[in-house]
């Protein structure tokens, strides 16, 4: 009965901890960018923007891995990745991201968006993604 309850109880949970990811069409405000490992070139392409709900900033992407070999490794840089506002992490770990099948054009997917805790700054800022580190191959 205990198991039933706790099973039941992670149901009715799980929904919760994603009601902050939502969908959204690519449009020009998204930015096309890649990673790369300087010895094996290019694994990972994909487009990323901002959009805002009630006031928050959420972060948007899609995107695609361009060489299998490399897509743990991507992952794990990926996981530590993170979003910086005027020099403050917003969002750590991309990993969210829709995934689409390599071929597939970017710009016609859905992106998924992770609405973060901060509110849009008034005015200029600075905004981009840090996803840098080193992986044993």
């Amino acid at each position: 009965m205990r198991f039933l309850l706790v099973f039941l109880l992670a149901l009715l949970v799980a929904p919760l901890a994603r009601a902050e990811d939502f969908t959204v069409k690519i449009d020009s405000g998204f930015v096309a960018d890649e990673l790369r490992w300087k010895t094996q070139g290019r694994s990972y392409k994909f487009l990323w923007g901002l959009t805002y709900v009630d006031g928050r900033i959420a972060v948007c992407g899609v995107g695609q891995f361009v060489n299998p070999s490399l897509r743990q490794q991507t992952l794990r840089q990926m996981k530590r990745g993170k979003v910086v506002l005027d020099g403050k992490a917003i969002l750590k770990d991309i990993t969210f991201f829709t995934t689409i099948p390599e071929g597939k054009p970017l710009n016609r997917a859905k992106a998924t968006c992770r609405l973060t805790k901060t509110k849009k700054p008034k005015g200029d800022f600075l905004v981009y993604l840090d996803v840098q580190g080193r992986s044993t191959f």
